[in-house]
């Protein structure tokens, strides 16, 4: 991991989180790729298929983050939904890749880094 503690040229970030191998956990990828050409420049977009603690490299730096993610819940198939931190429970983890977002912002704070003043987290079921 390479901690980006550089200010950004850009304080926005579109983060997506998926996977293109495992079906439905591709919907954020797929999601960021056709937001794309309307966003342009006017804020950063990056998608990922790391998670745990090397999400923290992604979030470093930025003012504002959407994160966009696949989640199992009832509803509507393709539903968007706006997530809060408290909606996920954070618990001790066996490695540093079963790190939650919860446990990667708390991580974050206590080094110090510039992390995000904002976090919108959508959940597309």
């Amino acid at each position: 991991m390479i901690l980006r503690t550089k200010q950004r040229s850009q304080s926005n970030l579109v983060l997506a989180v998926g996977n293109w191998y495992q079906q439905d956990d591709a919907i954020a990828l797929v999601l960021l790729e056709r937001l794309r050409p309307h966003l342009g420049r006017q804020v950063a977009l990056q998608a990922t298929e790391e998670a745990g603690l090397t999400l923290l490299d992604f979030l470093v730096g930025f003012r504002n983050v959407i994160l966009l993610d696949a989640i199992i819940r009832e509803g509507e198939e393709g539903e968007i939904v706006e997530l809060q931190l408290d909606d996920f429970q954070v618990h001790a983890m066996a490695a540093w890749h079963q790190m939650g977002i919860p446990e990667v912002l708390q991580m974050g704070k206590e080094l110090r880094l510039p992390m995000p003043r904002n976090i919108f987290l959508l959940g597309i079921t």
